[in-house]
């Protein structure tokens, strides 16, 4: 049966509530059945996908409807955080994306209901910042809320689009982060200082510093250990099923 068979009819009520606009929209199936969903009115912006975009001053003004059957996409405030500063510089307001909202709920679904909370600690309160993968999506970054455990989202920061997007969130324990951390600095050398690519020529030193900063920190976590020479660091880049 087609879509357009099973529903019969859509009556759509507009009002506001709580400062924020809502419509409820009755739905009529064709077996008779009837059913009110709530959701948030859109606007003249839609995405690439076509999904209307709500433009909100915080995570927490999304309903948490909307992270179980999305209906739009948000354009959320831009990042202001000194790490996020620091390493990227980027204040263009950010995109969170029906169609990412859909892929989570499909592949992902560990962190149900934890979502705002993710994303509220890593993006908007993060305590560093990460390559995410240098060679291959040169223009996606980690921002990290440090925890007992940490809050990851990754943002694709494309220059040729409007909005910085999440593309991806989750939660990791201190062996995620220090693998993140590993293979920010595996990436970032595995070619030389120029496989650093898609990252402004005046930026690669930086990018290079910073990435073995990131290893320097994660070897100081390992309890007792205490790095005795470069070549054990680099040995540790070579060959990452290795324990320090």
């Amino acid at each position: 049966m087609s879509i357009a068979a099973m529903f019969e009819s859509v009556k759509i009520y507009g009002y506001v509530a709580d400062a924020k606009e809502y419509r409820d929209v009755d739905v009529h199936l064709a077996n008779g059945t009837v059913y009110t969903r709530r959701q948030l009115c859109g606007s003249d912006e839609t995405d690439k996908a076509g999904a209307p975009i709500k433009e909100i001053k915080s995570v927490d003004d999304i309903p948490e409807e909307e992270f179980i059957e999305p209906t739009h996409s948000f354009k959320l405030p831009g990042i202001s955080t000194r790490a996020w500063k620091e390493k990227v510089g980027d204040s263009r307001p950010v995109l969170l994306k029906k169609n990412i909202i859909e892929l989570k709920n499909k592949d992902h679904t560990e962190f149900r209901g934890k979502e705002k909370e993710i994303i509220r600690n890593a993006v908007y309160n993060n305590d560093q910042v990460l390559y995410c993968k240098p060679n291959t999506k040169p223009n996606y970054y980690s921002v990290v809320k440090n925890g007992h455990y940490y809050d990851v989202v990754n943002i694709d920061t494309d220059p040729n689009k409007k909005y910085n997007e999440i593309v991806d969130w989750r939660r990791v324990d201190e062996r995620g982060l220090q693998k993140m951390k590993r293979q920010e600095i595996r990436n970032a050398t595995a070619g030389g200082q120029s496989s650093i690519t898609g990252v402004k020529d005046g930026d690669r030193a930086a990018a290079l510093n910073s990435a073995l900063r990131s290893v320097y920190e994660a070897i100081l976590h390992y309890e007792g250990r205490k790095v005795k020479s470069i070549a054990e660091l680099w040995e540790e880049i070579r060959n990452p099923g290795k324990t320090i």
